[in-house]
């Protein structure tokens, strides 16, 4: 009798554990369908009001690993951008849910709350840690609302109206928010003096993530004072504002700081001699689009051991000068230092970078041989830009394959030379090739019609001779494909017949014969340019099917027959070049 009863009790507790995540008190399913009604949630299609469907499986729920299957997590996330009503907020309707950990409101259009159903009373879910009400409408007042919410980590109020509030409420409750270990404020104030109110030292000195970028401040200077309580922050994003001079002292007591935002602002003064260098626990460092000096050696980061990720674009290079050699103590995963003036060569601590993802010196300038070596040394690359340098010499391969890049982007250069056979073998996994603007020669290797994945090859304005490939099969992923101002012969290939191009561009060849009737099938296209070529006859009437099309350019050919093409697009496409 013992056992069959053990057995019995642990066949209730498998039964528990197999189908436990499912089901659901039925007090939270209830409310659960009433917060769908007051919401007006359509998009949540597995709400329904149905016993025999288990609400811990609906979206945006989820429930403990406990016996009784209490809601945890609730995400009710607004769909429409501007509804046609505006939404209140009720507290009752969450306090069923007395296990609550994370409630996510974002994008519902809240602009307040019923009387007396406001968020302090949400204070009565005492496992409340987290609060999201991004991209709704509230103003400052809702601090006074939330202020009894002292068991809060994190309060998400980016994309709020914060400051459309005529008179300013008191701060003086914010002390039971005390606790809280993110504040974002993103996208949220225009008022200095009322982010200095909300940010009450006191308050918020346990913070790891603060965000207040997005809300055009300025004088980030008389900051000076306040970012040394922050000592525990761990993460700050002040971009996107109107923040300008040197940047304060006081941030190299951040000394837990991993990641920084300042970009998207007019911060002045080389970053070597700054507080950035003393940052060392820094993993990701944004500073792009500012005034700022940035030393491309970056030797005053030598022992920034944990650095990762770097984003200097659009501030002032600093060449490198003849100084001591030196290894880095970092390997970065991605740089950034594209549109920086006064650059002249790849920094030389490249060299000793063998785990970058991705690499960005674009619309630089940069002078000597194309760096072949990064494909050598990088072997888990998925993005190389370098296009708008002034890079000689050849494009080379690695002898290893390179499955995991994705984008290659070498446009604007002086590259000359042929492209390799083994070009698909070598990097299988391509999405996008740019190399247009250089001075490459020869066909294109019938390989890179194998790339699968390839959906864009831009090779315009080159030296590429030969006919278009006929007997190929273009892989159906192509999406774009820019092969203009070269030196192609031969009729338009039938090759192209069974793509999904959205673009075609082949003008200013030396293609020859008729536009073949086939084209008038290629239903994706939206623009197709195949100007100054030696085309002739009729043009095909069936062009006028391709019902996306947008741009069409047949210009400066030798065509006949002209009147009715004319007559029949001149209100199908957008923009018609013909004659």
């Amino acid at each position: 009798m013992e056992i069959s009863t053990l057995l019995w009790f642990w066949g209730i507790v498998l039964l528990g554990l197999v189908y436990g995540n499912l089901a659901c008190l039925e007090e939270e399913r209830i409310a659960l369908l009433h917060i769908k009604a007051a919401f007006k949630i359509t998009h949540y299609s597995t709400w329904v009001d149905n016993k025999k469907s288990y609400c811990c499986k609906w979206e945006g729920v989820k429930c403990s690993n406990s016996a009784t299957m209490q809601v945890i997590e609730l995400s009710v996330h607004g769909k429409d951008p501007k509804p046609k009503t505006i939404v209140h907020f009720n507290a009752s309707m969450f306090l069923p849910f007395q296990s609550l950990v994370v409630l996510n409101l974002p994008n519902n259009y809240l602009v307040g709350w019923f009387k007396d159903e406001g968020f302090d009373k949400l204070s009565e879910l005492r496992n409340l840690k987290v609060l999201d009400l991004s991209g709704n409408k509230f103003n400052l007042s809702v601090f006074s609302s939330l202020s009894r919410l002292s068991s809060l980590k994190s309060l998400i109020l980016s994309g709020n109206p914060l400051d459309s509030v005529p008179t300013k409420p008191s701060f003086n409750k914010l002390t039971n928010l005390s606790n809280l270990e993110v504040l974002d404020l993103g996208y949220t104030l225009r008022n200095h003096s009322d982010l200095q109110s909300i940010l009450n030292l006191n308050d918020f000195t346990r913070l790891k993530y603060l965000d207040i970028s997005g809300n055009h401040l300025h004088t980030f200077g008389s900051f000076d004072y306040d970012w040394c309580h922050f000592k525990n922050l761990q993460e700050l994003r002040v971009g996107s504002n109107n923040f300008d001079g040197m940047l304060p002292s006081c941030l190299a007591n951040l000394t837990f700081l991993q990641s920084l935002d300042i970009s998207n602002n007019r911060f002045t003064g080389n970053i070597a001699s700054s507080p950035l260098s003393k940052l060392t626990s820094l993993v990701s460092l944004n500073i792009l689009n500012n005034n700022l000096e940035v030393p491309v050696s970056f030797e005053a980061f030598a022992n920034h051991s944990s650095l990762i990720e770097v984003y200097t674009d659009g501030n002032i290079g600093v060449p490198e000068t003849e100084s001591r050699a030196w290894v880095p103590m970092f390997q970065l995963e991605i740089f950034s230092m594209s549109n920086c003036t006064h650059l002249q060569t790849l920094p030389r601590f490249l060299h000793y970078q063998n785990q970058l993802t991705f690499l960005d010196f674009s619309l630089n300038h940069l002078r000597g041989s194309f760096p072949n070596w990064l494909f050598q040394n990088n072997t888990q690359l998925t993005g190389l830009s370098l296009g708008g340098n002034a890079f000689i010499g050849s494009f080379n391969l690695p002898l290893h394959a390179l499955p995991s890049v994705k984008y290659i982007g070498i446009s604007e250069n002086r590259l000359s030379g042929r492209l390799q056979e083994n070009i698909s073998s070598v990097i299988p996994n391509l999405v996008l090739l740019k190399m247009s603007g250089n001075y490459l020669e020869g066909q294109i290797p019938a390989s890179v019609w194998q790339m699968k994945r390839l959906e864009a090859l831009d090779l315009a304005n080159n030296h590429f001779s030969g006919e278009l490939p006929t007997e190929v099969v273009i892989p159906p992923s192509m999406q774009y494909l820019h092969l203009n101002g070269n030196n192609f012969t031969g009729e338009i290939p039938k090759s192209l017949s069974s793509t999904n191009l959205a673009v075609l561009e082949l003008s200013n060849n030396s293609l020859s014969g008729m536009i073949p009737q086939w084209m008038g099938q290629m239903s994706g296209l939206v623009l197709l340019a195949m100007s100054h070529n030696h085309l002739r006859g009729p043009i095909p009437i069936e062009l006028c099917n391709l019902d996306r099309l947008r741009f069409l350019d047949l210009s400066e050919n030798q065509f006949s027959g002209l009147d009715h093409l004319v007559s029949a697009t001149w209100n199908t496409f957008f923009s018609t070049r013909i004659t």
